[in-house]
């Protein structure tokens, strides 16, 4: 009987651990969790072309920006700059319209971009200075630029400016697909193989594995880290630009809760604030899970203060079990 006890413990331990090793298979496991929650009280199927429709208009700006932060929180860091920047390139791209052509816009509100990462890159690698501080203050900054600008007000773009996100593409003769979800893959496909098969990307894993090793191997350790920030607040830029194409228009506002969002779906997809592990298509499968929970809570639950609790609680779980993981993996070594 003891024999049998200790046998079933090693199996449950065997599989927490497997679990734990592998967060996206997971994060999918639970996604099919929600889709099944989902059917309840809901006459829309959760595979019909409605509900697919609000999931990945939901996900498609966030997985860009996911995308980014990956690499921030691979060189075990964190951006939580992400929503300022959101806000912010939304409405310059709208501004710089006003006096020049669309495409030197778009050119323009990503080079801002990339010099906004450039500095929290500079303060955080350079100055040696606490991630979380400097990209929540530079966050903070970029937000209160954006209400400058806009004077707190909502601004409105060209609706020829709605084509870039909602012009339609035939894919293979079979479906239409709006452009910003072809950005989108395209984006997951590019920095996917990128973190896969290049120098860089395997100079990142590195870096988040233990700075000071990679650094001393030869790995150039701060132009690297460096990169990964202004890559994090780069492809913001693009979905912030994104984001204000689909929406017509610019708000400061837009991005309040991308921080907190993004970087907790982009551990649930299996990326470790501890860094060194995880990939971009990990971190979608983590934005995918957020978007299909709060849009299942939203059909069962009437209550929005509720909805607002259990995706905390949510957030708080993850990043406890994260640290968990971390932990026992330190106790092992």
């Amino acid at each position: 009987m003891e024999q049998k006890a200790y046998t079933l413990q090693d199996r449950a331990k065997g599989f927490g651990t497997f679990l734990y090793g592998h967060k996206a298979i997971a994060a999918i496991a639970l996604l099919y969790l929600i889709m099944l929650f989902y059917s309840f009280g809901n006459t829309t199927s959760f595979f019909s072309s409605y509900s697919q429709t609000l999931i990945f208009q939901k996900s498609t700006v966030n997985i860009i920006v996911a995308c980014g932060v990956t690499f921030a929180v691979m060189v075990h860091s964190i951006d939580l700059s992400i929503g300022g920047m959101l806000a912010l390139s939304g409405v310059l791209v709208i501004k710089f319209m006003e006096v020049m052509p669309a495409w030197l816009a778009i050119i323009c509100t990503i080079a801002i971009g990339m010099l906004v990462g450039a500095v929290n890159g500079f303060f955080i690698v350079h100055q040696k200075l606490e991630g979380f501080i400097v990209t929540l203050g530079m966050g903070v900054l970029l937000k209160g630029v954006a209400l400058q600008l806009t004077n707190a007000h909502p601004i409105s773009a060209d609706l020829s400016f709605n084509d870039l996100a909602m012009g339609n593409h035939l894919v293979f003769g079979l479906a239409k697909i709006p452009n910003m979800v072809i950005i989108m893959l395209l984006i997951v496909l590019i920095f996917s193989l990128i973190l896969r098969y290049t120098q860089f990307g395997r100079n990142i894993y590195a870096i988040g594995g233990d700075y000071g090793v990679a650094e001393y191997a030869g790995v150039p350790a701060v132009r690297q880290k460096w990169m990964a920030f202004i890559l994090s607040a780069g492809l913001t830029t693009v979905a912030g630009i994104v984001n204000s194409s689909y929406l017509c228009a610019g708000n400061a506002n837009y991005g309040d809760m991308t921080a907190m969002i993004v970087n907790c779906a982009v551990v649930v997809g299996g990326t470790s604030m501890a860094g060194g592990v995880g990939g971009v298509w990990q971190s979608a499968i983590g934005v995918l899970f957020f978007s299909a929970l709060e849009i299942t809570l939203q059909n069962l639950v009437p209550n929005a203060y509720i909805i607002q609790l259990i995706q905390g609680f949510v957030i708080v779980a993850i990043l406890f079990l994260d640290s968990y993981d971390n932990k026992r993996k330190r106790e092992q070594v």
